[in-house]
């Protein structure tokens, strides 16, 4: 076994290793025959099952070591052929056809070289692959091109490549982030319960893992079932500088933390981040790498989910205590409202029946003046009384409300207006009070003609007058 290994060349060691790491494989002699039976293409590894026979390895193995054996020089040689191209360890946009052999003698030559174009290094600098395209994916069209315009239309060209390239069809959002946090992570009351945390998918092209995370991840049923059901799916790729700018532009604006992006080496991503909202504020938990076993990558997602799900109560509950101490406030001002509308109530009547009350006090004050004043003008028209002993006068008994009775002579030649205003000027006016006689029927005496004299008017000698309140 240890000279079947020994024999590897140093790109299939690392393919291996690369395997051993990403399916969690200890076995590494499985993990030998698995990559043997893929022609040593680690996307082909990763994404299929094999089933194969161990007591076959020798052949297998014996066909493929002749590419790897040592040639006698000293920093190993990677040649390719047509007939077994060894695509398993480069990244997705690079052809293997474009891999140039150096040796000791063509790096002492080109150190000093000044080179325009982007380049990547293995482990031990023993290969160079120049990148020509670096924004074109394996099928030469980008998931999202470099000029767009809108964010919906980038990241529907975005699905449709994605698709076309994968095979698969994971639930991706196009609406731009903003408008996915606004539905997904601030919906209001009684919308809190529909909330789902945000995993955002970064990918970049030229990643070694550009290829492996999305058969391992938007393949797998278990953590797609999770995804699916549980979280909005938002993504985005930066493998063009221009749109890695936009993206971190948007985080900016929206305040949220970007580490995850600066922070991570090309040969980290692709990764998958959960975006979260407490108190106003972003959070971003749980990287999701191709480094990750399936059984941690749906371990983190139930962390999120969990720690998602105590944001959503601690909302819930935040929201219901506002409420009721809302309820309670407004409660509260009814209450005083209510007060305040009792307290104008009864100040307005109050106001009401104290204006009534000086109206009416007024207008008291105005007919007593106007009283006052037709008794003082009254008492001035009327006539001196004769002395019993003169003649030609008459004599009428008068009985005030109350029983109060008065005699008062008149001369025959006074008006009956004279009694009158003498009536008047004891308080008595006619406006207020009638006069009645002694006849039958009785007749008021202040509907008779006031400027006739008593004599003219056949005035009785004596007469008994009766005063009554009109």
């Amino acid at each position: 076994m240890d000279d079947i290994l020994s024999k590897l060349n140093r790109v299939q060691k690392d393919a291996l290793d690369r395997y051993q790491e990403i399916m969690s494989i200890s076995d590494r002699m499985e993990a030998y025959d698995i990559m043997v039976a893929s022609d040593w293409d680690l996307e082909k590894a990763l994404s299929k099952d094999f089933d194969f026979i161990r007591h076959n390895r020798g052949s297998n193995g014996t066909d493929n070591d002749s590419a790897g054996s040592s040639s006698g020089i000293a920093r190993p040689t990677i040649t390719t052929t047509a007939a077994e191209p060894f695509r398993g360890v480069l990244p997705p946009t690079i052809n293997p056809n474009e891999v140039i052999v150096i040796n000791d003698n063509d790096m002492e030559e080109d150190e000093n070289d000044e080179d325009d174009e982007e380049t990547y290094y293995d482990d031990d600098d023993d290969v160079m692959i120049i990148d020509e395209s670096p924004d074109l994916g394996a099928n030469g069209i980008p998931l999202i091109p470099c000029e767009f315009n809108c964010v919906e239309e980038a990241l529907q060209n975005f699905i449709t490549v994605f698709e076309a390239r994968y095979d698969c069809s994971p639930p991706f959002s196009q609406w731009p982030l903003p408008d996915i946090v606004r539905e997904a992570l601030d919906a209001p009351y009684p919308n809190i319960v529909e909330r789902r945390p945000i995993l955002i998918y970064i990918h970049h092209d030229r990643s070694l893992s550009a290829n492996i995370f999305p058969v391992r991840v938007f393949k797998n049923p278990a953590i797609m079932d999770i995804i699916k059901h549980r979280f909005v799916l938002w993504p985005w790729d930066i493998t063009s500088n221009d749109n890695k700018k936009i993206l971190l532009d948007l985080f900016k604006k929206m305040n949220i933390p970007s580490d995850f992006i600066l922070g991570n080496r090309l040969n980290e991503l692709p990764v998958m981040v959960t975006l979260l909202k407490k108190k106003g504020s972003f959070s971003v938990i749980s990287a999701i790498s191709c480094t990750d076993s399936t059984e941690n990558m749906v371990g983190k997602l139930n962390t999120s989910l969990e720690v998602f799900d105590s944001i959503k109560s601690f909302d819930m509950e935040t929201y219901l205590e506002r409420k009721e101490r809302a309820a309670t406030l407004n409660e509260q001002n009814k209450g005083y409202q209510e007060s305040l509308a009792k307290d104008k109530a009864k100040k307005e009547e109050s106001e009401r029946a104290a204006k009534l009350q000086r109206l009416e006090d007024e207008k008291e004050e105005r007919l007593k003046n106007q009283r006052d004043q037709i008794i003082s003008h009254s008492a001035s028209l009327v006539p001196a009384e004769p002395t019993d002993k003169e003649p030609n006068t008459v004599t009428i008994k008068i009985r005030f409300p109350g029983g109060k009775t008065s005699v008062r002579r008149f001369y025959k030649s006074n008006c009956i207006g004279d009694f009158v205003n003498y009536i008047s000027s004891l308080g008595y006016p006619s406006s207020e009070f009638d006069l009645f006689n002694s006849e039958v029927p009785k007749q008021n005496v202040n509907k008779m003609k006031r400027h006739e004299t008593f004599e003219d008017a056949n005035w009785p000698i004596r007469e008994n007058i009766i005063v009554e309140e009109i």
